[in-house]
């Protein structure tokens, strides 16, 4: 088993929250619900966000509750159990607008760590 700190654990969470919002900058919903490539790489990248921050110590959790963990991590679990029902509409809303604030998160904590 690999021994990962914490700032890797972030910047995974970072860079995944990175590749999604690049993926679907120049899209709207109808075309990101019709890009099946978008999709998977999206919903791959929203996997890597919960599980990284599953690994996210939790006095580190409790030190900044400003961040939805649970709710990410839930999201990750929704995206891996719910697969073949997964609603675009759904997915769509969370990266217009969760993950621009999310990200803006991981910068601040990246840069106090």
């Amino acid at each position: 088993m690999s021994e990962r700190n914490l700032e890797l654990w972030l910047l995974d969470m970072q860079e995944a929250i990175n590749h999604i919002l690049s993926f679907t900058s120049q899209l709207n919903f109808d075309q990101f619900s019709s890009n099946l490539q978008v999709k998977h790489a999206v919903l791959h990248n929203f996997a890597i966000i919960g599980e990284a921050s599953s690994k996210v110590p939790d006095s580190f959790k409790n030190a900044h509750s400003e961040i939805s963990w649970r709710e990410i991590k839930g999201f990750r679990n929704y995206v891996i159990h719910e697969y073949f029902g997964l609603d675009d509409s759904i997915v769509w809303d969370i990266i217009q607008s969760d993950l621009p604030d999310l990200q803006k998160k991981m910068v601040e904590l990246l840069m106090e760590e």
